[in-house]
């Protein structure tokens, strides 16, 4: 079973299934999937355009820069438990980190695997292969062995969702996890849709 993260009083798997941007049936077929393999926690949102694929979601803000997610705290009716952002080991996210924490909120963690990139990282290949795993299951351990940090890989093949799940049975080292973390690199940012852009922190 996957490990938890608690915000808010509400607990999360730390592994997700992400559904951006499959619609339709291939979006049912995915999550039914998901949730047959032991799946518990499934990703949408209404700009996703597949909610009635995927079922009704939990409460949290997704693409928020720091002064957004403050005023959304202040003004919520209901608690904020989760902030969604793109973070891989390429993107440094320290400074919203920092504030989501100072929030005490879980941190869900988009395009983790770096929209596949980091699956031809001859490092995280290498610290991956000492685990007997994959380097894709190698950045997934990172971002979960950090505290309430989620993690929501997106796959539209069926074979790759028990491989995602599967990184709760090994432990990175510290330098292991340090050296992941030292690799993020300057307009590493994936994600710059137009609609969804803010002023990124």
């Amino acid at each position: 079973m996957p490990e938890i993260a608690t915000a808010a009083g509400v607990r999360i798997p730390k592994i997700g299934c992400g559904t951006y941007p499959l619609r339709g049936s291939q979006c049912a077929e995915i999550v039914a999937e998901a949730l047959r393999v032991g799946f518990r926690h499934i990703d949408t949102a209404q700009g996703y355009d597949n909610e009635d694929a995927v079922g009704e979601g939990a409460i949290g803000v997704s693409n928020f820069v720091i002064a957004n997610l403050e005023e959304s705290i202040r003004v919520s009716p209901e608690p904020i438990s989760v902030a969604q952002f793109e973070y891989h080991p390429y993107l440094d996210q320290a400074r919203l980190l920092a504030a989501v924490r100072r929030y005490n909120l879980a941190i869900t963690a988009y395009c983790p695997v770096a929209l596949g990139k980091v699956a031809s990282d001859p490092r995280l290949a290498a610290i991956g292969r000492k685990h007997g795993k994959s380097a894709c299951q190698a950045t997934l351990r990172w971002l979960v062995q950090q505290e309430d940090v989620i993690a929501i890989p997106k796959t539209s093949k069926p074979e790759h969702l028990l491989e995602n799940l599967d990184v709760f049975d090994f432990r990175l080292t510290d330098a292991e996890m340090d050296q992941i973390s030292r690799m993020a690199v300057p307009n590493s940012r994936l994600i710059n849709e137009p609609q969804w852009v803010p002023h990124w922190d």
